[in-house]
């Protein structure tokens, strides 16, 4: 209903649900403020004219952001490779917290606080005060007196101590 008058005046060929959501987003810079809304939430933000700034994060031209069930901005589809806190993600789907990337799959095996994580499966998870939340290991890796396993997830609490991970054989058997 918040686009009824943009349906009406802009998407008069359209007849499937499908067509009218293509029609809208084409037509977006001509509709009311609470049709863009409706737009945003439903397909995420305009993507960006040009590179965009937000939680010191540069999002390149052509990137959007997208948005939960309430309007709450909740991260960005990226259209290239992004940086925050010293770390390189790659082009997609990152998420983000007060202090930039929260959630982003990583664009090569990367060191952050002395551990390196591999870029495959999973992506870097960072708690606020940027420990890591949850990611892979790239190699075998001495955490806290314990060499954890290269290729598995490991998890930390927001201390920074190890929540869990897989122990690497140590032959010590």
């Amino acid at each position: 209903t918040p686009c009824a008058t943009e349906l009406a005046q802009l998407c008069r060929a359209a007849s499937t649900p499908g067509q009218y959501g293509a029609c809208l987003k084409e037509n977006r810079d001509g509709v009311s403020p609470a049709c863009e809304v409706a737009i945003r939430n439903q397909f995420g933000g305009k993507p960006f004219q040009e590179p965009t700034l937000f939680r010191n994060v540069l999002l390149p031209v052509g990137s959007s952001f997208f948005y939960d069930d309430h309007g709450e901005l909740l991260g960005a589809i990226t259209t290239g490779p992004t940086r925050s806190r010293g770390i390189e993600y790659k082009a997609g789907q990152i998420y983000f917290n007060q202090r930039g990337i929260s959630v982003g799959d990583l664009a090569h095996d990367q060191t952050f606080n002395g551990i390196k994580y591999a870029a495959k499966e999973i992506g870097l998870f960072l708690y606020d005060n940027d420990q890591v939340e949850t990611a892979i290991l790239s190699e075998d890796t001495a955490i806290q007196g314990r060499t954890f396993k290269g290729g598995t997830q490991i998890h930390f609490y927001e201390s920074g101590k190890v929540q869990m991970g897989h122990l690497a054989p140590s032959g010590d058997f």
